[in-house]
């Protein structure tokens, strides 16, 4: 039984018939035990709602533990998706087995006491980033990755000269990056960076980031409101050490009536630019329906994974191309309205080595496994 059953079911209506007693109680004559007995309501009353409080600070504590667990898991995924060096994997494993630890510890909980001290404040509470942490000369690593509540970076982060990971993916509430960050000369991965959400001065645009040499992982994404032309996205091409990109879209292509916002995304989808080094990418909520001139073989002769997930695309072309995909790793995830036969998919991509379908439900006699994969075994195993 969970915890959520476990209140519902036990908790209330034990408040609920606990209270029906003690009205009854009140029709009894003998006096003598009458206060003793109103007391005892009154314990018994008190108890039951520590109980419930408890329950209710576990259940929180068991969804923060959930939480954190899965969090973990994005180290091994960086490790699985990139071409690691054995001193980058090493280091991605020292802090899994650390967190992993943390984790542990945290699992000793004294769910028999009474009452269960809150967590502590963590950083998922913030809502801005203190402008001591420019402070920290020396700090490598700043994830704040999920921190839901967080609006606004301060400027001094461009102080943190040997930062080489900077993590603020799914901080669906950030406006953007500072200006400056071009000036983080030791940054080689980027997650979560901020295009279209505002035209203030405050804000880093992608001409920044060529600055960058030793950048080689980028995560952007694209606001619902998007501020900038397409043009930004033409720095891309020009970003040269670039190995691994996901792009995710919050804009749509609208309907009647939204004729402004509608032109501005089909000038991002169209006039976008790659770097041509390109290993992987990741597409995710694309809101194009075919695939867009920038997205070709030709431009893209080092891409070997290929990932789409949710979206729009409904086709990869009418299967006369030319140009074939060198692509190894395919994914395909939640596009509903893709439809391409087996057959042209394998001649538009030969060089697959595994492919992952899931929830696309007009992707059909595919000879996947039950869990949507299909692996070429006659060619090297996906890394």
């Amino acid at each position: 039984m969970s915890l959520e059953r476990t209140l519902e079911e036990v908790v209330s209506p034990f408040l609920m018939q606990l209270s029906k007693a003690r009205f009854l109680s009140r029709t009894l004559d003998d006096d003598r035990t009458t206060s003793e007995i109103n007391l005892l309501f009154e314990t018994i009353e008190k108890e039951a709602r520590e109980v419930e409080d408890v329950l209710k600070r576990v259940s929180r504590w068991e969804n923060e533990i959930i939480n954190d667990f899965g969090g973990i898991a994005r180290h091994l995924d960086d490790i699985i998706e990139e071409d690691s060096q054995p001193c980058s994997m090493h280091t991605k494993l020292q802090s899994v087995n650390s967190e992993m630890s943390n984790l542990k510890d945290r699992m000793k909980f004294p769910l028999h006491v009474p009452v269960v001290k809150p967590a502590a404040p963590t950083l998922l509470s913030i809502t801005a980033l203190p402008a001591s942490i420019g402070e920290l000369p020396n700090l490598m690593i700043l994830d704040l990755h999920a921190c839901h509540n967080l609006e606004r970076l301060t400027e001094s982060i461009t102080s943190l000269q040997m930062l080489t990971h900077l993590d603020v993916s799914d901080c669906y509430l950030l406006e953007g990056m500072p200006r400056g960050i071009g000036l983080l000369t030791e940054l080689q991965v980027l997650k979560g960076f901020v295009i279209g959400g505002s035209t203030s001065n405050y804000i880093c645009r992608v001409a920044e980031l060529v600055r960058l040499e030793k950048l080689n992982k980028l995560s952007i994404y694209i606001g619902s409101k998007v501020a900038v032309t397409g043009d930004e996205l033409n720095e891309l091409e020009n970003i040269k050490g670039l190995h691994s990109l996901t792009i995710t879209w919050a804009v749509s292509l609208l309907k009647k009536g939204e004729d402004r916002q509608t032109s501005v995304t089909m000038a991002m989808l169209t006039s976008l630019s790659l770097p041509i080094n390109l290993q992987k990418l990741d597409l995710r909520c694309f809101p194009g329906e075919k695939m867009p001139s920038w997205l070709l073989p030709s431009k893209l002769l080092r891409l070997k994974k290929l990932y789409f997930t949710g979206g729009m695309l409904n086709t990869f072309g009418n299967g006369s191309m030319s140009d074939m995909w060198k692509v190894e790793i395919l994914r395909l995830k939640f596009l509903n309205d893709l439809v391409v036969e087996w057959t042209q998919l394998h001649e538009t991509f030969p060089n697959l080595t595994f492919l992952e379908v899931f929830r696309c439900s007009k992707l059909e006699f595919f000879p996947c496994d039950k869990d949507g994969v299909w692996m070429n075994c006659d060619k090297r195993e996906v890394r």
